[in-house]
């Protein structure tokens, strides 16, 4: 078994991997979040009736000595007393954007209105509303830059899209990829220990000529959005209006090529 947990693990590492150090994590950094991350989970996830992981067990479970996962717990108590707990919600473009599309002080059933620069129901209201503390000037240029908006012939200001994409390895790129991850990871892990599993699925074929992938991908783009926006207008739809238990749901659509003879050997393994 270690055998394939260790294949598979190298597989889903070099992605990861090749976007940290693209971000500057050194291994030190990367191995000492993870030794967190193992202690943590051991400490949830992994208790006997329902009663938290006690510090003997979670040395068993991880490999590490009980005086190592004291310090770890320690670690991870200052890092959740020092952390934003708002850091992996909605960054401000986004959360215009979607205030765009949803309040409808600046939408039609769910279409975004075209508004005017100042004054009532304005795009300045709009980022004075959901903008948080960013400059106007800057959060605008930032919409503009990524294509999620652009000025009209008669100057209003129109929402292109319904999701704000960031370019480049920026921290919105580093929150998105940290997100998406844990949600695939978590659906995947659900999965694995649920006896009725979560929708995940997967099209793929081998031996495409270059040239198709490339018309595959554009399928993929022009589709995929109008799919993805329909669920976003339904879910917009059907948020809660009072206090009535709530979670969070959500689906994921990406395209993927590659020809790595690493992870051709994982996926055969």
């Amino acid at each position: 078994m270690n055998k394939f947990v260790h294949s598979a693990c190298r597989h889903l590492l070099r992605p990861v991997v090749s976007v940290l150090l693209r971000a500057g994590l050194p291994w030190k950094e990367f191995s000492q979040i993870s030794r967190e991350i193992y202690v943590d989970v051991a400490s949830r996830e992994y208790g006997l009736e329902g009663r938290p992981t006690n510090v003997s067990r979670v040395a068993i479970l991880t490999g590490l000595s009980r005086k190592q996962v004291r310090e770890q717990r320690t670690r991870l108590e200052r890092a959740e007393k020092a952390t934003d707990p708002g850091q992996f919600n909605m960054n401000p473009a986004t959360r215009v954007i979607t205030g765009w599309h949803e309040d409808p002080d600046f939408s039609t059933k769910g279409k975004a209105n075209d508004l005017r620069r100042n004054g009532n129901k304005s795009f300045t209201e709009l980022l004075s509303r959901y903008g948080g503390d960013i400059p106007q000037v800057a959060l605008e240029k930032e919409l503009k830059r990524t294509g999620a908006i652009e000025e009209t012939g008669n100057g209003k200001l129109r929402a292109l899209k319904r999701v704000f994409v960031p370019q480049g390895l920026d921290a919105e790129y580093i929150r998105l990829f940290g997100a998406h991850l844990h949600d695939l990871a978590h659906t995947i892990s659900y999965n694995a220990t649920h006896e009725t599993p979560r929708f995940q699925r997967a099209a793929s074929a081998e031996n495409i000529p270059r040239a198709v992938a490339a018309d595959f991908h554009k399928k993929v783009q022009r589709e995929g959005q109008k799919f993805l926006e329909r669920l976003d207008a339904w879910l917009a739809k059907h948020k809660a209006t009072n206090s009535e238990d709530v979670t969070r749901v959500g689906v994921g659509l990406y395209f993927f090529e590659n020809d790595d003879a690493d992870g051709q050997r994982a996926l055969s393994a």
